[in-house]
């Protein structure tokens, strides 16, 4: 069962998006320095990001990684406040996508309670296409037909 969706990527980088891909990054974290050096140039830095993820351009920031002790030694790998924007951008995009077809018993594959499918997003550009067709498909491992 596969469905398309047509023109998801103008709708990722649009500035309403960014800004509310901005503030819900920065909700628990306005205390802390990235947020802050973020926020104090904020309509220039959405607008950079803006036009780096138009052109493409857009390259992500290197994590910062660091040992937490709670249950056990775990490493964590933060990525850099910029990029945290990025994400949650692009979920502000595809999270209404797998939300409408989660509530949707008739867009379920049977046996979709029963057992761990994985929802997997391809994109695919044709040749001359003007734009990337992104497809949310379920199944229990990713399509051959996709794998790079």
């Amino acid at each position: 069962m596969m469905k398309t969706y047509r023109r998801l990527y103008p709708q990722v980088y649009a500035f309403e998006n960014l800004y509310a891909a901005y503030r819900r990054a920065r909700k628990g974290k306005r205390g802390r320095e990235p947020a802050a050096s973020f926020e104090f140039n904020l309509e220039a830095n959405l607008i950079r990001l803006q036009e780096e993820l138009r052109t493409e351009t857009y390259r992500s920031g290197r994590y910062h990684s660091f040992y937490i002790h709670e249950a056990k030694r775990r490493l964590i790998s933060a990525a850099p406040f910029r990029d945290r924007v990025v994400h949650h951008a692009l979920c502000g995009v595809i999270e209404p996508i797998f939300s409408s077809a989660a509530s949707s018993p008739t867009a379920m594959p049977t046996g979709w309670a029963k057992a761990p499918i994985a929802p997997w997003i391809v994109a695919r550009t044709s040749p001359g296409a003007t734009d990337t067709s992104c497809s949310v498909m379920y199944g229990s491992s990713f399509p051959a037909s996709t794998t790079r």
